[in-house]
């Protein structure tokens, strides 16, 4: 599926002209977290370092969001159900997605899930509500690399699961969600990774081989948060992750909840978009302060992105018009 807003192998980070194009008074991407329960506990992760309560979005919270970009009159170019958590633990995820896609104000709705709870009514029952877009992180190529990177569930059910979900797809007779199957290139999966392409090439509509990074200091790799060609992190300019009890924070990897820029139980998505502490991350960042800034001074996220204040060169002029 080709998603022109996003850079070429990225699935979080906007082109510079499609954050230049969306401007600066509202977020076009959202994480909107359902839950941050997770059945598993995979070695790459680092939500167990995290200090937040554990909880579920209430639909009437996810419903007040949709309200508030639409009393706004505004859309969400890319609305993502995950954030900490699994999803599908979440015993309402269908009806946040149904809700999304009939409101007329978000475009594309995706989530990440381990797959292990991905049933086949769970299949049916996302597909007939419109989902979009999901990557299933299968993270292996064997039951042996399995136990060791995620360290519960089994390779077996989620591979199958998967397998359904284009099954009840083609039964359904629709073209969505686009499935993804990834795998995170680290050291554990090394080895596996050329076998795991192979195999799920013509199972899926795309595999995708993903680098590690370190979720914003909560994984012990090399950060540089120093590096000297360090530039700007883009999401602070075009998107917000929303925690299931409301708060904001922002960008996904806020593990603890330690940077709540609003509150959506008494703010709106625009002022705290606009004027809210949001503006200190770009000012810092702009100045070459990420230091100041926690998580932002151990991340290496940044790095994926794409440094919104260099100059379109010849080639990315290119590629926007093209697009």
């Amino acid at each position: 599926m080709n998603y022109p807003f996003f850079k070429p192998g990225s699935y979080t980070f906007f082109t510079r002209e499609a954050i230049r194009q969306g401007g600066l008074n509202y977020p076009k991407m959202l994480n909107v977290e359902p839950t941050n329960h997770c059945n598993f506990n995979c070695v790459m992760c680092s939500r167990r370092r995290s200090g937040r309560p554990l909880g579920f979005m209430s639909l009437d919270l996810f419903d007040a969001i949709l309200a508030d970009v639409r009393r706004c009159g505004k859309t969400i170019q890319w609305l993502t159900l995950h954030n900490d958590g699994e999803p599908l633990l979440h015993p309402d995820l269908a009806v946040m997605v149904h809700m999304a896609k009939s409101s007329g104000v978000v475009e594309n709705v995706h989530f990440n899930t381990n797959g292990q709870l991905l049933t086949e009514d769970a299949a049916a029952a996302l597909v007939q509500a419109g989902l979009d877009d999901i990557t299933v992180s299968i993270d292996a190529l064997t039951p042996e690399t399995f136990a060791r990177v995620k360290r519960a569930g089994d390779l077996a059910t989620v591979a199958e699961n998967t397998r359904q979900l284009m099954r009840v797809r083609k039964k359904l007779g629709r073209s969505n969600p686009w499935v993804r199957a990834k795998i995170i290139d680290m050291p554990l999966t090394a080895g596996e990774i050329d076998g795991f392409c192979r195999s799920w090439r013509h199972r899926v509509d795309e595999v995708q081989v993903q680098p590690i990074h370190n979720a914003g200091g909560g994984i012990a790799l090399d950060s540089a948060p120093g590096a000297p060609d360090r530039y700007p992190c883009a999401l602070p300019w075009y998107a917000l992750a929303v925690n299931w009890n409301g708060t904001v924070s922002p960008c996904c990897v806020d593990l603890s909840g330690e940077n709540i820029v609003g509150d959506l139980r008494r703010e709106t998505l625009q002022a705290i978009f606009v004027r809210g502490l949001i503006r200190t991350y770009r000012e810092k960042m702009l100045n070459g302060r990420e230091a100041e800034l926690s998580p932002c001074a151990g991340c290496n996220v940044w790095r994926n992105g794409v440094n919104i204040f260099k100059p379109l060169d010849h080639e990315e002029r290119r590629q926007s018009h093209a697009a």
